[in-house]
């Protein structure tokens, strides 16, 4: 019941925004009965609620739309592809200060085919999923922090990983104790 009236999408019923909906609904009708005044005030959220989700939803399509532009503008040969120099102009038209190898390590890391190439869909992939998570920024601070968190997950996996080469370097395996005999086992 509180999903479909909570209109801020915390989880939670704001007492607030309740007692402002009860006072409309018990101005605008004043011989209601308290029962009635509360279901106006639960459809009045519920309306409210449902109109917020649609605006959240087209505001996201909207931005899954500037995202497909953004890459039919990267993608300067309109070949469906975006190569190494196409990538590198938008890395750096979002003031990404990165090295011309930085950027390299990160198409590899957007091109889940290696075919040195990030097609359409290898580009939704990287992006859709932080629109959907960021649905209140633009594109202009999207691309950037996913981009930037790209690099740092998989620099963060790749220290993991020589560390944990040198930690496991340095251990020995145990032996196992051989277990009992059966037949020891019921002797005194």
């Amino acid at each position: 019941m509180i999903a479909a009236i909570d209109v801020d999408g915390t989880g939670r019923l704001n007492i607030a925004d309740f007692a402002h909906v009860v006072g409309t609904a018990a101005t605008k009708n004043p011989t209601a009965t308290e029962e009635d005044i509360i279901k106006i005030s639960l459809q009045s959220l519920a309306r409210k609620r449902a109109m917020k989700t649609q605006l959240r939803e087209n505001n996201l399509k909207q931005k899954l739309r500037k995202m497909d532009n953004l890459f039919k503008t990267l993608d300067t040969d309109k070949d469906g592809k975006l190569n190494l120099a196409e990538f590198s102009t938008g890395v750096k038209s979002f003031s990404l200060s990165w090295t011309d190898d930085e950027i390299a390590d990160c198409l590899r890391k957007i091109d889940s085919d290696g075919n040195g190439y990030i097609e359409r869909a290898e580009f939704q992939t990287a992006f859709y999923n932080a629109c959907i998570k960021n649905p209140d920024l633009g594109l202009d601070e999207i691309v950037p922090a996913a981009l930037t968190q790209m690099m740092n997950k998989g620099e963060l996996n790749k220290r993991f990983v020589q560390d944990f080469s040198k930690v496991a370097g340095g251990l020995r395996k145990t032996k196992k104790s051989p277990a009992p005999k059966a037949s020891s086992l019921g002797s005194t």
